[in-house]
């Protein structure tokens, strides 16, 4: 059964659960996406398409959980809204791990670096541009 934020069971344990309805999100005021539904599929689908929607619901749901300031929401910025909205609708309509990859690099290129751990800023850098892992 989903949680009270619409999290599927198999999300109840992610850090960005927490933050869901927390105020001063970057989402705004954009409501939070049936999470359930999203990772629901027909009981012929296969496991890698289980996966796959259980993935699209936990990066919707990171992606509802950050905090304001952790990317620019301005009507300029590389969060703007009508942006925002493309990237949840382009999760949502992935169909493979390489789409869906493709949206999870989009979301962390927007983050800034303020916002991101010392340690994982250094691990960051000693890997390959995560943009070569899709080519």
């Amino acid at each position: 059964k989903a949680s009270r934020d619409g999290l599927p069971p198999e999300l109840s344990q992610m850090e960005a659960r927490k933050y869901l309805r927390a105020r001063v999100r970057a989402r705004g005021k954009a409501p939070l996406p049936n999470f359930a539904r999203i990772a629901r599929v027909e009981g012929n689908a296969t496991p890698e398409q289980k996966i796959l929607a259980t993935m699209k619901a936990a990066i919707l749901a990171i992606e509802a959980a950050l905090p304001i300031g952790s990317v620019d929401i301005s009507p300029t910025g590389e969060w703007r809204e009508d942006i925002a909205v493309k990237w949840r609708k382009e999760v949502q309509d992935a169909n493979g791990a390489w789409s869906l990859m493709r949206c999870v690099v989009l979301l962390e290129d927007v983050i800034s670096e303020d916002w991101i751990k010392p340690i994982i800023g250094h691990v960051q850098n000693c890997l390959p541009s995560h943009w070569k892992a899709l080519d």
